[in-house]
């Protein structure tokens, strides 16, 4: 899945959706949940980080293991 956010280029993987949906119906603790929350405000906080140092960034890639965000 591909789209733009503010002049930005947004693609997402399958196999993340994949992932997610694997690890929240074999976790019986709920802690794929916290796990998943603590990663999305990390990689929030790298990209509040590039707006406010002034850095433009042209290109975010979510695959199941990872992000990556590239100016």
């Amino acid at each position: 899945m591909t789209f733009n956010v503010r002049g930005s280029h947004v693609s997402v993987s399958f196999f993340f959706f994949v992932t997610i949906c694997v690890a929240l119906v074999l976790d019986k603790t709920n802690t794929a949940v916290l796990a998943l929350c603590a990663a999305a405000v990390h990689e929030l906080g790298h990209l509040i980080c590039m707006l406010c140092l002034g850095e433009r960034v042209s290109n975010i890639c979510v695959a199941p293991f990872g992000f990556c965000i590239t100016r």
